[in-house]
């Protein structure tokens, strides 16, 4: 009987491996019913299904499968069946009570009967159950522990918050109460400081008695001739003068102030750069003598002479003025204008050019008109127009000295250029433009071939003062430009940062002399060394790029100085308008030949490139635009085309022969061009020019060219550009706006010069070609 039961035992653990799912590793149709794949491996349907939304595969054999290709293996579910029940009736299968407790029945001993094993499965049932209880009240426990400290967390956080409320509160309420303190403090300094209630002041102020034998006035004789009193103001403070009592004034700004006691002046300190005139006392009773003034209050400067007083009761008048104090500024003077925000006065002030000054008994007076918007403002008071923070930076700061004069500080005349910067910089759509600011060289010591263009002749010059662009052609010969390219050719050739980063004009060489070029590279690198690494730049070239690689016009000869170049692309001008030098195979040959990199040469450096429109302009156009950023710090200013607008009119197909508008965009800013994006914003620019409503902005652009694709069915100069256009085609100056081909702009690069239009005409037969015959000749 023994054997019996171990031979069932051994086939049920052989169909307990047949029949197992290998991606659950548990029985066929424990997740859905048996399917099989065309390989004949069987797997659970929910398992295979997931599987099959990853791989299309078997995971047993990799055989590439759908999910069409699943079918049901309807005898298997029989098998798996009864292998279910037999295992459960020998016990052998684990019996699964719920998702949590997995328990196996013991083997079944030959002597137990069948009652036996029902007690079994119930002794396992109520463990099972026990378990599962004793988890649901762990894990409620736990969770009410949580909720409590959450709620207590919570409480803590809201206790927290209202005592910083209460401390905030507290403190702004003590803030209050000391401003309040404060205001009251001055206003009884005021009331102190005032010469009418201020009794030593009063004994100051007093004249000695008069030395002639004259009667002395009864105060009622002095009370009719006294004038009113007299106020005025400077700054925010107001100045008081008693009559006959000489003059008591206390002014909190910066700076010194002078009071003239009945001819002795004493100088007080207080917070104002304005200078207090003179006031000369009137003619009061003499008292006895006088008193010196406090020494608390006022440094006393030595006495001067006293003067005889007056004997005399006539009436004085006293003039004073205060415009001396107030800032005076010159027409065209960019100044800041204070807010003034009182009840029913809303002034917001801001940036302004003032427009008249007109001069009043208080002090000038301004128009001004605010640099933002169009808005105007006049009779604005001098105390609140203060000079720009830009022109005020290296302004000196006069102190009144104690002598009795006026200075009056030169304000210099502010560069209209140099304030709000911003509305040019909108109208563009380049951010690198916005971007563009001078660098300075790290050179300490000016190159030799620099020398002879800088405008100064100190020897101690150095590199990183400005550099004027290169001259003209007549101020300077085709060796010294030869000169000044071979200089920066030296420069950029060497290895930056251990690597050399090469460019090979795909379009110009075939794949023999692609294919010689690479080879000699590889040579080269050899060469350096591990040390040098060497890259290749696919695409269009960057600042990092060493050299360009191309082909020479096989009559090219170095008698004449010309050494032109086969073809012309895209990376070519790009080179130009970089300054990085173009040369051929030859130059690589003589590196490896030399085991190092040496200089270029007149032989192997290209210097030309070849134009479309045949002019003696674009000799040299290679080595020219070299010896411009050689000789300048700023290669912005010193480009010719830094003063030109280009929009682009059409779509710029290549099917059409001409490059994409990715790439002329791309050549335009490298040639430092502004770029126009957008036709209404030309529109803007042809109607600012001709109405002179932005000078600034149209003073920095000399020229707005629309160029022109190579479509001729196509003139998308429409709505309001193709308004302006023709509108400005009837004004006296209509040089402004030019329209040309595409060709304009690769033979501008190849001369490093805006060339002529006239020889440019757009391929369109219609209304292009007609703007540019009227505009050609202007």
């Amino acid at each position: 009987m023994s054997e019996i039961t171990a031979s069932l035992h051994e086939s049920l653990e052989q169909l307990t491996m047949l029949l197992r799912c290998s991606i659950c590793c548990s029985t066929l149709g424990s997740n859905g019913a048996p399917s099989q794949l065309p390989c004949i491996h069987i797997f659970c349907q929910d398992c295979i299904k997931q599987h099959l939304k990853t791989k299309l595969e078997c995971p047993e054999c990799r055989t590439p499968c759908t999910r069409r290709s699943v079918t049901s293996a309807a005898h298997v579910s029989k098998v798996v069946r009864a292998y279910r029940s037999v295992s459960k009736s020998f016990g052998v299968a684990p019996t699964i009570w719920n998702e949590d407790c997995y328990l196996t029945q013991p083997e079944v001993q030959c002597t137990q009967w069948d009652g036996d094993g029902m007690e079994d499965l119930l002794v396992s049932r109520k463990m099972g159950q026990d378990l599962t209880g004793w988890k649901k009240k762990f894990h409620e426990e736990n969770v009410l522990k949580f909720n409590e400290a959450d709620v207590a967390r919570r409480k803590a956080e809201d206790r927290e918050a209202e005592e910083e409320e209460e401390e905030e509160e507290k403190k702004e309420r003590d803030i209050e109460k000391e401003k309040e303190k404060e205001i009251e403090q001055e206003k009884e300094d005021e009331v102190d400081n005032f010469p009418e209630n201020d009794d030593d002041d009063h004994e100051v102020a007093k004249s000695p008695p008069p030395q002639t034998t004259e009667p002395t006035p009864t105060p009622k004789t002095f009370k009719t001739v006294q004038p009113p009193p007299i106020t005025f103001r400077i700054g925010m403070d107001v100045l008081h003068e008693t009559h006959g009592k000489g003059v008591v004034a206390v002014v909190k700004e910066k700076g010194w102030m002078k009071v003239d006691f009945k001819g002795e002046e004493i100088a007080i300190r207080s917070t104002s750069l304005q200078t207090i005139p003179h006031l000369e006392p009137l003619a009061s009773p003499a008292p006895s003598s006088p008193s010196p003034p406090p020494s608390s209050s006022l440094s006393p400067k030595p006495a001067s002479p006293e003067p005889q007083p007056q004997t005399t009761t006539t009436t004085t008048t006293t003039t004073i003025t205060s415009s001396s104090h107030l800032p005076h500024f010159p027409i065209n003077t960019t100044v800041e204008v204070q807010a003034r925000t009182w009840t029913n006065i809303n002034k917001p002030g801001g940036t302004a050019t003032i427009t008249n000054v007109t001069e009043t008994p208080n002090g000038p007076v301004y128009d001004v008109k605010y640099v933002i918007g169009t808005l105007q403002e006049k009779n604005v008071d001098a105390k609140f127009v203060t000079l720009h923070k830009e022109l005020d930076r290296g302004r000196r700061r006069f102190c009144v000295k104690r002598e009795k004069e006026d200075i009056d500080p030169q304000i210099p005349n502010p560069d209209p250029n140099s304030i709000s910067k911003s509305k040019e910089s909108k109208l563009m759509s380049s951010k690198k433009r916005r971007r563009a600011r001078s660098k300075s060289s790290s050179s300490s010591n000016p190159s030799p071939f620099q020398a002879p263009f800088l405008s100064s002749t100190t020897p101690t010059q150095t590199l990183t003062q400005p550099r004027h662009p290169i001259p003209t052609a007549p101020q300077i010969s085709p060796s010294q430009i030869s000169d000044l390219a071979f200089s920066r050719y030296s420069r950029l050739l060497t290895p930056r940062d251990n690597k050399l980063t090469y460019v090979i004009s795909g379009f110009s060489l075939d794949n023999s002399d692609q294919t010689e070029a690479t080879n000699e590279i590889h040579k080269l690198g050899e060469i350096l060394g591990p040390d040098v690494q060497i890259n290749k730049v696919a695409r269009n070239v960057t600042n990092s790029t060493n050299f360009l690689i191309t082909k020479a016009t096989q009559n090219s000869s170095s008698n004449d100085g010309v050494f032109k170049a086969e073809k012309r692309t895209l990376k070519t001008m790009q080179c130009i308008a970089r300054g990085i030098p173009i040369v051929t195979v030859d130059y690589i040959r003589s590196c490896v030949a030399a085991k190092k990199i040496v200089a270029p040469t007149k032989l192997n450096a290209i210097n030309t490139i070849p134009t479309k429109s045949s002019t003696p302009s674009s000799d040299l156009g290679v080595f020219k635009a070299a010896a411009t950023m050689e000789t300048t710090t700023d290669p912005v200013n010193a480009s010719p085309f830094s003063k030109v607008a280009v929009y682009l009119v059409g779509d710029f197909l290549t099917g059409q022969g001409g490059p994409k508008k990715d790439d002329c965009i791309a050549l335009l800013n490298d040639l430092h061009f502004k770029v126009i994006d957008a036709d209404w914003k030309a529109a803007k620019l042809i109607s600012q020019k001709r109405q002179k409503a932005n000078p600034r902005l149209t003073k920095s652009i000399n020229h707005l060219v629309l160029l022109c694709d190579n479509d001729p069915k196509s003139f998308p100069i429409t709505g309001s550009l193709s308004v302006e256009v023709n509108n400005s085609l009837f004004d006296e100056d209509n040089s402004f706006t030019k329209v040309v081909g595409v060709n304009w702009l690769f033979d501008s690069a190849s001369c490093f010069k805006a060339c002529d239009w006239g020889n440019y005409p757009p391929i369109d037969g219609g209304a292009a070609k007609n703007i540019w015959e009227i505009c050609k000749d202007s």
